[in-house]
């Protein structure tokens, strides 16, 4: 049996830690970047809403007519009678019943504070502000009416199948009628056709006279003085439509300037015919889109000349250049136009709908 000494043990262990290799510690894993959260998308915001047509919309039954009694307040014809409406908003401020129309319905002067509306057997004459009765002028079939710019004086047209076409003037404070007309001759419609024969007075002692006609399609304009019929001037508007059209949907196609200088006409066709009597010469055509001019208007200051189409358009025109100031839409078979005097609205009545436009152009100088 060996003995081993206790010294060796030690020197043998010493040796053996001497000969091992280092021991390194592993470098720890890189850390991983924060992990942050994507950016938050903003709040989706709904689509701003379309901006807002330049017009409001009365929607009534047959309108046919419109007039404004000031800056404010507008006048149309509505189902029950006559409405009262702000021009700015179109709120109904107040109705006037009245006898059922028939024809072309209504004329208003500012001058006088009357209104004149047509009924079967004649014309009521109305004062809008009160105080007076309702009287009727006796005229049979009334068609179409207008008021000389005082408003001393009414004239009513008569013209339907199997008449010869007049107009008729009245004064408007006795009802007594003061000159019969027939500018157009003795020829008597046929029974086959359409007719409208619009009035306008031109200053206060002329008048120009629009009369259409549907089959054939035509359309023809005279002018002259009241009380001597022979010194009348007759034009005819030619027409560009080849098929005929409905006359009697011309309705209001009949205006003059607020000078007295311009008369400018409507036809069967895409055309507004503008006439200067001063000049002698006959009416020049423009054309305008949207078929047949149903309506015209002019501004009271003159600057312009608004026509409505039966396709549902409307043009405004300067005047006098004739260059076109602005082509809105608007609803079909418009028959009557007005411009508030203060120039701001124009009204339009048309078959199921006043539509009020705000006057957004203007006339260069």
């Amino acid at each position: 049996m060996h003995r081993v000494d206790p010294g060796m043990c030690t020197c043998i262990v010493i040796v053996l830690a001497a000969c091992e290799s280092p021991r390194v510690a592993p470098d720890p894993p890189p850390t991983p970047p924060p992990v942050t959260a994507p950016p938050a998308a903003p709040p989706a915001q709904p689509p701003p809403p379309p901006p807002a047509p330049p017009w409001r919309d009365i929607t009534t039954k047959d309108a046919g007519w419109v007039a404004f009694r000031g800056d404010v307040v507008m006048v149309a014809r509505t189902q029950a009678g006559l409405g009262e409406y702000t021009a700015a908003t179109g709120a109904l401020r107040a109705e006037y019943p009245a006898p059922q129309y028939a024809g072309a319905p209504a004329a208003w002067s500012a001058s006088a504070g009357l209104l004149a509306f047509t009924v079967d057997d004649g014309v009521l004459l109305r004062a809008l502000d009160g105080g007076a009765p309702d009287r009727t002028l006796a005229f049979a079939g009334p068609s179409a009416l207008a008021f000389s710019p005082t408003g001393d004086r009414l004239v009513a047209t008569r013209s339907e199948a199997g008449v010869v076409p007049r107009a008729e003037v009245f004064d408007t404070s006795t009802g007594r009628m003061r000159e019969r007309l027939q500018p157009f001759g003795k020829r008597r419609l046929d029974y086959d056709t359409g007719f409208r024969l619009v009035p306008a007075f031109v200053g206060a002692d002329r008048l120009a006279l629009l009369l259409a006609n549907d089959t054939p399609s035509e359309a023809h304009l005279a002018f002259g003085p009241i009380d001597k019929t022979s010194a009348w001037t007759r034009f005819e508007l030619p027409s560009t439509d080849d098929d005929g059209g409905v006359a009697p949907s011309l309705g209001l196609a009949l205006a003059v300037s607020p000078d007295g200088a311009t008369i400018a006409a409507g036809n069967l066709g895409g055309q507004v015919f503008l006439h200067e009597p001063a000049t002698g010469r006959p009416p020049t055509a423009i054309a305008v889109t949207g078929g047949d001019v149903t309506a015209l208007a002019f501004a009271p200051t003159g600057a312009w000349l608004a026509a409505a189409a039966d396709d549902g358009t409307l043009t405004v025109l300067a005047i006098p250049s004739r260059t076109r100031l602005a082509e809105l839409d608007a609803p079909a078979d418009c028959e009557a136009l007005a411009v508030s005097p203060d120039v701001r609205h124009l009204a339009g009545a048309c078959d199921e709908v006043v539509r009020i436009w705000d006057v957004t152009w203007s006339n260069p100088p």
